[in-house]
């Protein structure tokens, strides 16, 4: 104390200084843990928020995006007419979109506003009276719900089937002066205690219809125009809703699902009717392996059509040994002299005829200009989804090479305002901070388990679970020991969120460098004249060669090349990974690939042992493993990091497509023996099995949806929250490499054997055509 008395006033300011610095990094930590702040980003948002926005000020923002690191919108406020995404808590995206603006004119945009104006003042109304006009999900009409729903509402009150909505019922009769229980409330800050409201099947059900499936809007009578169907947002409660129907719905509606759902199903049928003519260019070959010349006398009763040859005769073959031939294709016999005579089984079909040889040149050369008709027709799709469905990816902009300094968001603004005359209405500043973001999203799971294993009302602080998990850590026997192993219970998960904190306050007190800068504009028009002026070329970008600037005014900082490339769509981008090297990406790909290609060799080896056993159960086999390879190609890739969902879908795709046509093709080829390729029994017939199991199983397996049923007919009515029991109705994941996976193997089975089986060709486009319907499911 006299020490620092005597020192003066300069010894004085330091420890003030210090004891600053660690109030600012308290405060910090606090923030971020309780989802006050973004660890990820800075936003900046230059228009005024409108009243239907689902958060309505900076701060909510900023909060919201701290509870969805991993797929946070770039353009995380929906403003004027800016198109930006959200991803709520409730695991579905609303998305508020612009209208179509014509870049040659801005007129559509003025008449747009001025109707805008109009609307505000003939609607003022209050809050609370609109919300006395929202429709209440319980209350849909029988005809409009699932068959599920139905089912579980008929057998809510029994307690077999709902043994938490019954007790729930009976604590609410028990319960005095207990009201109608008011609805669940998305939070996006980590409460405080565990949510108190009851579970209700009838919320989740509702909560299923209306927030997992996708509706439509109809008008007020429940009228509607087909062809021009406005997907609603989830859990649309103002205007009246339909489900989409899973058959009936059209082709060109399939973009409201996303741009790449669209393109699948417009694949998809593509490919059914480009089959089904190349089918129709092998009916000569059909008919000529049906005829008597090529079957001789003899008749081909078991697959009329293909190649198989049941025109047989036995011929002397003086020189052959029975290691030569199978079994039953090689006999001995003495001769009039007691010499050993050996013959064997020829097969006396020409099959290498050549009109068989030119139907089979001429498919080829069709299915190629189909493929590249196929990519024009594709890419027209594209685009009519793309305008059809307005998105922030069309009003956006990233820059890829930011300062590292520079994580003002108010510097981005003005650049583009005063250089490019365009006004950013909302700029987000990634930081290079993975790490944090990574142990913040983890943690938020963890708390998320906690909270759905307690009892409504459980307070969530650290005294009340550490008690907790220590109470059950000591109650637990040897089984309970082993299933921890298997399965983390509340010990497991408090001690790894207590870990979690501990670095996160770390992560925290650091400064991070600005990685990445997303950019949404007012109009499309300004974001496609940015792009055009900022485009040079990432030779020049990487090398800052400035004199290749078109305008010298386009310089960041009047000195700086910036490299801006239209971003992803948000749901897509990956925040915890964001800032990978192609290191952190190949590394951990290579290693999955070898898994996978072990996998692979293993499947092989049990196929054939299977083969050698039943020819029929093979098929069953090679099925069942396409249909669970996929769950396993989706662990092996979870190890992989990406910094878009679209890399895991590639790298699954790559995995799954190796697998289904080396199973289902090239092993079949590989373990047969040529000999048996045109007999009865032989490839032939097993291709028609593998293609029968293709259409019959796996697509029953798809629509009985068995782990979907079984977590909305038997775990939902068992969790004892409302959270618990709504994850429990979020469906199934729609993952495009797996069906696209599914085409190219029918494709590639019945490519790879027309030759022989030209009927493949038509069971190939009656498969695709079965998948065209089931998939929508």
């Amino acid at each position: 104390m006299i020490g620092n008395e005597s020192v003066g006033g300069e010894t004085d300011k330091k420890p003030n200084e210090e004891a600053i610095r660690r109030l600012e990094a308290e405060v910090r930590i606090h923030s971020i843990l309780n989802g006050m702040s973004s660890p990820r980003v800075c936003i900046t948002n230059s228009s005024p928020p409108v009243a239907d926005v689902p958060f309505q000020n900076d701060q909510s923002i900023v909060s919201h995006l701290t509870d969805t690191e991993e797929k946070s919108g770039y353009a995380p406020s929906s403003v004027g007419r800016v198109a930006s995404s959200i991803v709520s808590t409730v695991s579905k995206a609303f998305t508020s979109l612009p209208p179509k603006v014509d870049d040659s004119s801005t007129s559509s945009l003025k008449e747009n506003d001025d109707k805008a104006d109009v609307l505000s003042e003939e609607e003022d109304v209050t809050l609370e009276e609109k919300k006395s006009f929202r429709i209440d999900f319980l209350k849909d009409g029988l005809s409009e719900m699932t068959w599920g729903r139905r089912i579980a509402l008929a057998n809510a009150n029994k307690k077999w089937y709902n043994p938490s909505g019954v007790r729930a019922k009976a604590e609410r009769e028990n319960e005095e002066g207990e009201g109608d229980e008011t609805p669940p409330r998305f939070e996006t800050r980590p409460p405080k205690i565990t949510r108190k409201d009851k579970p209700s099947l009838e919320r989740a059900w509702a909560y299923f219809e209306h927030f997992t499936l996708y509706r439509f809007i109809v008008s007020d009578d429940g009228t509607y125009d087909k062809h021009d169907l406005k997907r609603a947002e989830p859990g649309e409660c103002d205007r009246p809703t339909k489900l989409y129907h899973p058959i009936f719905a059209p082709l060109s509606q399939m973009g409201d699902f996303g741009l790449g759902i669209g393109l699948y199903f417009s694949t998809l049928r593509y490919i059914t009717v480009l089959t089904l003519l190349a089918g129709l260019i092998n009916i000569p070959n059909m008919v000529y392996f049906s005829g008597s010349e090529y079957l001789g006398k003899n008749s081909n009763d078991t697959l009329l059509g293909s190649a198989i040859c049941t025109n047989n005769q036995w011929v002397p073959c003086p020189n052959c040994t029975k290691s030569d031939f199978l079994e039953e294709r090689f006999a001995v016999s003495k001769g009039p002299d007691g010499d050993n005579l050996t013959f064997a089984l020829k097969n006396m079909c020409d099959g290498a005829t050549t009109m068989t040889g030119m139907v089979n040149y001429g498919t080829l050369w069709f299915i190629l200009l189909g493929i590249l008709v196929l990519h024009r027709y594709l890419s027209e799709k594209e685009i009519q989804f793309d305008e059809d469905e307005q998105t922030a990816q069309d009003y956006s902009i990233r820059i890829t090479n930011p300062p590292v300094d520079a994580r003002d968001p108010e510097e981005w603004r003005k650049y583009f305002k005063d250089v490019f005359g365009a006004h950013a209405t909302v700029v987000t500043v990634a930081l290079d901070n993975d790490p944090l973001v990574r142990a913040l999203t983890e943690r938020r799971e963890c708390m998320r388990k906690i909270e759905i294993n307690l009892e409504p009302g459980t307070p969530l602080d650290t005294l009340t679970l550490s008690k907790m998990a220590a109470e059950v850590e000591m109650s637990r026997k040897i089984f309970g020991k082993i299933l921890a192993m298997i399965s983390s219970g509340i010990p497991e998960l408090f001690g790894r969120v207590a870990e979690l904190d501990a670095k996160i306050r770390g992560w925290a007190q650091l400064d991070y460098e600005c990685s990445n800068v997303f950019v949404t504009f007012e109009t499309e028009k300004e974001q496609r004249a940015v792009l055009s002026a900022l485009s040079v070329g990432s030779y020049h970008v990487k090398r800052q060669n400035v004199e290749k600037v078109k305008d010298t005014n386009h310089l960041f900082r009047n000195r700086l090349m910036l490299k801006a490339k239209e971003p992803q769509e948000p749901s897509t981008i990956r925040w915890a990974d964001l800032n990978l090297t192609k290191v952190d990406i190949i590394k951990p790909m290579a290693t999955t690939m070898i898994c996978s290609a072990i996998i692979i060799f293993l499947i092989a080896l049990l196929i054939r042992t299977i083969h050698d056993w039943e020819q029929g159960y093979a098929a069953l086999a090679i099925a069942g493993a396409n249909g669970i390879f996929p769950q396993v190609a989706k662990i092996l890739t979870s190890f992989e990091r990406h910094s878009s969902m679209s890399g895991i879908e590639i790298s699954l795709y790559f995995k799954i497509a190796v697998f289904r046509w080396t199973t289902s093709a090239i092993v079949m080829q590989i373990i047969t023996p040529f000999a048996r390729t045109v007999s009865e029994t032989g490839l032939i017939w097993s291709i028609y099995l593998i293609f029968f199991t293709e259409i019959v199983t796996t697509n029953a397996i798809q629509l009985a949806d068995f782990a979907g049923n079984l977590q909305r007919h038997f775990m939902a009515p068992r969790a004892v929250t409302q959270d618990a029991m709504n994850r429990n109705m979020l469906g199934s994941e729609i993952s495009l490499a797996e069906r696209y996976t599914n085409v190219t193997k029918i494709l590639f089975l019945a490519l790879f054997y027309c030759s022989v089986y030209p009927f493949a060709l038509f069971m190939c486009s009656f498969a695709l055509l079965i998948n065209y319907f089931t998939d929508r499911f």
